[in-house]
């Protein structure tokens, strides 16, 4: 096996062993009370949110009219109903239509 090629598998071995053992020592270790309670969970329960907007904001901001107004409507649908599945469903059901009447 080729020397580099061994140092980067064995880089991506210590990089997922200290992701794992990172997630242990902050759920049972030193850091459980900082991470668990407080302003630590709430950042913790905001995370999922603050992801999916990461990777929707840019996709709306370069389609155009027809994506932020399925964007507007998905969180309207979600805002009303509390039901992702209906909030996606209406989010691509209007991108569909907008994009289909525009000829994009």
């Amino acid at each position: 096996m080729r020397g580099d090629v061994l140092l980067v598998v064995l880089g991506m071995a210590a990089v997922t062993l200290l992701t794992r053992v990172a997630g242990l020592w902050t759920g049972r270790g030193p850091l459980h009370g900082v991470l668990t309670g407080g302003l630590g969970a709430r950042l913790l329960a905001a995370l999922p949110g603050a992801v999916l907007v990461s990777i929707i904001a840019p996709a709306v901001v370069r389609g155009g009219a027809a994506d932020a107004v399925a964007a507007l409507a998905s969180a309207g649908t979600f805002a009303r109903t509390r039901n992702a599945l209906a909030s996606v469903v209406v989010g691509v059901g209007v991108a569909a239509v907008l994009r289909r009447a525009s000829g994009a």
